[in-house]
């Protein structure tokens, strides 16, 4: 499917003079595009033609490495006179020049252009090409083409959850949520990766018993529900997974760590919830519910505005209804820990640096619990519970 315009050569038309040329692209083909899965399905080459469909994506999407030149290959069709020998093919896509050699004489041939500039930062490409020949003294526009072409650090496909290709819809997530585009260390990377997870505005973390919604812990974690979700609730599971998962769309090995016991948390944010040192409100919020029944006073309150669970997410250090973290999961990456559950932590220290300023080590209430606070030895890799790999789930 092609839209209107696109692939035609717009050329003056043929006369008696003793030289034209007339070029026109009928095919490409990005060479060396990782595997790629879009709308459910693998996409095949060649990345152009092909329709267009929500707002302005591709059908057929490209996924190329920053560490290689891009190459495509193209068909063309050359119809000539009076020129011969070889001329250049080149091609403008925001600003990014793709350049290669055609032979002038007429028919079908197939050309390689290259990307003649590096892209040495992830990269989100989405647009029109503006195609065009010259030689033998002479220049003919060769058609316009719509293409999307991401550009990220590695090969998604070496992860099990995308052995069949990256979802196309995990890129476009990470790049329109996430300021991803640009970044060219892979620490910055995982570390726009977790705050976009941490930020986006309909998660919030599940206070009745921090139950996971979309399989974190399981084996199976359901992507496309997570970015399109019909519930707000996430655990720390759900977080984990969603960083490890979109940290590989980038190509990009995240580990995910399992810590048991946690004990309770420092006064910190929690995903969509706001300041937090007590995840499990329940407790305290009907130790005041019981209050309040026990005065005309508070009768009168609860009558009038009746308080709600998160109205007790922050209570006193030493309360005796303050709850902690049973276990938690957070991710690590190059020894640096990332958690996009509470903080969020975007690698600003290692293990012991995460204890420390995580975990409220000084509290009485430590004592009531056995093994609280929870210690550095008591992180472990999460595979060590789970030895199903990751899969997502349409």
């Amino acid at each position: 499917m092609t839209e209107i315009s696109e692939g035609v050569s717009v050329v003056a038309v043929k006369d008696d003079s003793d030289k034209y040329l007339n070029v026109v692209i009928t095919e490409i083909e990005f060479i060396d595009s990782y595997k790629v899965v879009n709308d459910k399905k693998e996409v095949k080459a060649p990345h152009w033609p092909c329709g267009k469909y929500r707002f302005n994506y591709s059908e057929k999407p490209a996924v190329m490495s920053i560490k290689e030149k891009s190459k495509a290959s193209v068909k063309v069709k050359v119809d000539s006179k009076g020129v011969n020998g070889s001329g250049v093919l080149q091609a403008n896509l925001k600003g990014h020049v793709f350049e290669g050699n055609i032979s002038l004489s007429s028919g079908e041939q197939t050309a390689e252009v290259t990307l003649k500039d590096s892209v040495n930062s992830v990269q989100w490409l989405k647009g029109s090409m503006v195609w065009e020949a010259r030689g033998g003294g002479l220049v003919s526009s060769a058609g316009v083409t719509y293409v999307e072409m991401f550009f990220i650090f590695d090969d998604p496909a070496k992860f099990p959850f995308f052995s069949k290709g990256v979802w196309a819809e995990a890129l476009r997530f990470l790049f329109e949520k996430g300021n991803i585009r640009g970044v060219s260390n892979r620490n910055e990377a995982i570390k726009k990766t977790t705050q976009c997870c941490f930020d986006i505005k309909y998660h919030k973390y599940e206070i009745e018993h921090g139950a996971s919604r979309f399989g974190g812990f399981t084996g199976a974690f359901k992507l496309s529900d997570y970015m399109y979700p019909k519930f707000e609730d996430v655990n720390c599971y759900d977080q984990t997974y969603a960083v490890i998962v979109f940290s590989g769309a980038l190509g990009l090995a995240v580990d995910g760590l399992y810590m048991d016991p946690y004990g309770f948390l420092n006064s910190t944010h929690l995903v969509g919830r706001g300041t937090c040192n007590n995840p499990f409100p329940k407790r305290k919020y009907l130790s005041e519910i019981a209050r309040l029944k026990r005065s005309t006073t508070g009768k009168l309150i609860i009558s009038l505005s009746p308080p709600k669970k998160e109205d007790y997410l922050v209570v006193g250090v030493e309360d005796p209804e303050r709850s902690p973290f049973g276990n938690h999961m957070f991710c690590e990456y190059k020894s640096k820990i990332y958690d996009a559950c509470a903080g969020p932590t975007v690698g600003s220290g290692d293990r012991r640096d995460y204890v420390a300023n995580n975990i409220d080590s000084t509290t009485r209430l430590n004592a009531l619990y056995s093994g609280l606070p929870g210690q550095v030895s008591d992180i472990s890799n999460y595979s060590k519970y789970r030895s199903a790999p990751v899969k997502t789930v349409k």
